[in-house]
């Protein structure tokens, strides 16, 4: 998500993003007469990078790419963590099979997915 951060109405917006969308990967741009709302907001707003205008279009391609890298990572930490929980479910079925005197019962891990 990038924001011209213009009024306070895009920072409220921001805020709610950020409740609603806390993964959003979020690039503010603005001038110096806003700068102290943006400082003030980075760490509430979970904020990627913000770039002051005027700015160069290197600068900008480089945080757009730093941008989708770290969203990239984001999905790929929230694959991973679903992976992890179906593993741990399935883990979790297996010692549920195991029986009363501490051996594990023949049990088709197919079946427990």
């Amino acid at each position: 998500m990038i924001v011209d951060i213009t009024s306070n109405n895009l920072v409220e917006l921001l805020e709610k993003v950020q409740e609603t969308h806390p993964n959003i990967v979020k690039v503010v741009i603005s001038d110096f007469s806003h700068l102290s709302k943006i400082i003030n907001s980075i760490r509430r707003l979970n904020l990627h990078s913000f770039l002051l205008k005027p700015w160069k279009k290197i600068e900008l391609f480089e945080t757009l790419q730093s941008a989708e890298d770290y969203s990239n990572y984001l999905k790929s930490q929230e694959r991973e963590k679903e992976n992890l929980e179906q593993k741990n479910v399935i883990y979790q079925r297996i010692i549920n099979f195991k029986d009363d005197v501490g051996t594990y019962n023949k049990v088709d891990i197919n079946s427990l997915k």
